[in-house]
């Protein structure tokens, strides 16, 4: 690997690190080669952001 290749590939990382995800994901194989299944079962879902709708409907549910 070149020394601007380098540069490039940390440059990247630096902005936006994998480690993070690199890490759910050898978890996820983990918990598959243990428990079975997949490992996209164990994979934490992202939510979706609520609707202002939503939102004003929760808080009316409040009060």
């Amino acid at each position: 690997m070149s020394s601007t290749e380098f540069d490039h590939w940390y440059s990247v990382h630096r902005d936006k690190p994998l480690h993070q995800e690199t890490l759910l994901w050898q978890l996820a194989h983990i918990a598959a080669g243990s428990y079975g299944g997949k490992p996209s079962d164990y994979f934490p879902e992202h939510r979706r952001p609520k609707t202002v709708k939503q939102q004003i409907a929760i808080w009316q549910s409040m009060g």
